[in-house]
């Protein structure tokens, strides 16, 4: 990860990593993205996921709506 974070550092970037839970079952599967943001998006990020924490949202809506700007 920190390797990564350097990598995108120099390409003036910072990096969001964010774990999906696949199962829970006796075979606990996880998968760890990682999503290089330009600088000036990345200092808004953490508001982005205060509000999906605080459930003010649900996460198809969180998705599409607030997240698609960071593709643009």
């Amino acid at each position: 990860m920190k390797n990564l974070m350097q990598m995108y550092s120099e390409e003036d970037k910072g990096v969001v990593f964010y774990e999906t839970v696949i199962t829970l079952k006796w075979q606990k599967h996880s998968v760890i993205e990682c999503v290089p943001v330009p600088w000036e998006q990345f200092d808004v990020l953490p508001g982005y996921f205060k509000v999906y924490a605080l459930g003010n949202v649900t996460p198809h809506n969180f998705l599409n709506n607030s997240c698609r700007s960071l593709y643009r």
